[in-house]
């Protein structure tokens, strides 16, 4: 029986992929923070699922969940690692607290390191093994209020990079997956962010005109379970591409514009009173 990993598995794309992997049949492991999330998802993917109850920024429960891991794989390898959890903080990178942009590095950039390092042995043991990491369009294009969660995104498109190089050595796949738009309970907690804080800065205005685009984004927003099916083509593979886009048409456009014109659109959209 083939088997995954996926991180950030409560909600959204990493219980997608659960939730497809453990009906095609596959030894799925899900790492949720919460017991009764593990045991919501236990019961919608049945017997073929495993959740692991670790924050990818504790290294010592990572270890625990290794442990289980592979007393359940009872001595075969892991065959694919989905980096999928994170978070984003919105805000201007003029005001927002350092702290803030801190756990944001420490989830999407350490915490993924982190993970990789603890089941990178797991990986190994396996003939044809890959890692998948979840980065976004935000990894190709800065975006406003963003700069935080862009930053990370930039990151581990770089550390993909350079982990697939290095892991040439073993001949684990490493593939990077760039969402656009996803349905997912992010939109909600972006809702439930407080820019309060912002509200006697030059930002005030722009802030508006960000939760606006943020609900035109999530008008167009694709399905999970399409990140999931990519995740099945990546792993299906022998020679998957080193980067999949998935993303609404006009969402892949955006990526494609010269980054002046992007700016000036930005700039309309953002300073414009309307």
């Amino acid at each position: 029986m083939k088997s995954i990993l996926v991180t950030g598995s409560s909600s959204g794309i990493g219980a997608a992929v659960c939730q497809h992997f453990a009906k095609r049949g596959w030894k799925v492991f899900g790492s949720v923070r919460k017991i009764e999330d593990g045991i919501k998802l236990k019961e919608i993917c049945g017997d073929n699922f495993t959740p692991l109850l670790f924050d990818v920024t504790d290294r010592e429960n990572i270890k625990d969940a290794v442990t289980i891991l592979n007393k359940e794989l009872e001595g075969l390898g892991l065959d694919c690692l989905v980096n999928n959890a994170g978070i984003n903080i919105p805000g201007p990178i003029e005001y927002q607290d350092t702290g803030q942009i801190r756990k944001v590095f420490e989830v999407n950039i350490m915490g993924v390191i982190n993970c990789i390092q603890a089941f990178l042995p797991s990986l190994k043991k396996s003939k044809d093994s890959t890692i998948i990491n979840i980065s976004s369009m935000a990894g190709k294009t800065g975006l406003p209020m963003q700069g935080s969660y862009c930053m990370t995104k930039f990151g581990l498109e770089g550390l993909s990079e350079s982990l697939r190089r290095e892991l040439l050595i073993y001949g684990i796949k490493v593939v990077v997956i760039g969402p656009g738009a996803i349905e997912s309970a992010i939109w909600e907690k972006i809702h439930e962010d407080d820019y309060t804080t912002y509200s006697n800065t030059t930002y005030e205005n722009a802030f508006s005109k960000l939760d606006f685009m943020l609900n035109k984004a999530r008008d167009s927003a694709l399905p999970a379970n399409v990140i999931a099916k990519k995740v099945e083509d990546i792993v299906s593979s022998n020679n998957p591409k080193i980067r999949y886009t998935v993303a609404a048409f006009k969402h892949k456009l955006m990526s494609k514009m010269p980054k002046k014109l992007l700016d000036k659109i930005f700039a309309y959209f953002l300073i414009s009173k309307n």
